[in-house]
C-alpha cells in the first residue's frame, strides 16, 4: 500500500466566542501528536492565547498588528499536518 502525503492548511477563521476553536484544535493537536503527523501551528488569539499558552510547540502572532511593528510572519505559520 503507498501513502500519499500531501500539505494540509486548517484554519478557525470564526471569532464568535464558546463555538468549540480551541476544543477541535486541542483535539487535533493530540492526535496528531499521538499518531506521529509532523505538524507546526500559529495561535493568532491575542485577548485569550489558548493554544500558545498551552502548548510550546505551537508560536503566538498577533494578527493585528501592522507588519511595520511586528516583523515577518514566523516561518510556521500554519496550521495544519506536512508531510
Amino acid at each position: 500500500m503507498s501513502q500519499n502525503h500531501s500539505q494540509k492548511f486548517i484554519a478557525c477563521l470564526q471569532s464568535t466566542g464558546r463555538v468549540g476553536k480551541s476544543l477541535f484544535a486541542e483535539t487535533l493537536i493530540h492526535w496528531l501528536n499521538f499518531a506521529g503527523v509532523p505538524f507546526a501551528g500559529i495561535d493568532s488569539d491575542a485577548e485569550h492565547r489558548t493554544l500558545s499558552s498551552r502548548h510550546q510547540e505551537i508560536s503566538f502572532f498577533n494578527a493585528v498588528e501592522s507588519p511595520d511593528k511586528k516583523g515577518s510572519v514566523p516561518d510556521n505559520a500554519y496550521f495544519g499536518a506536512i508531510a
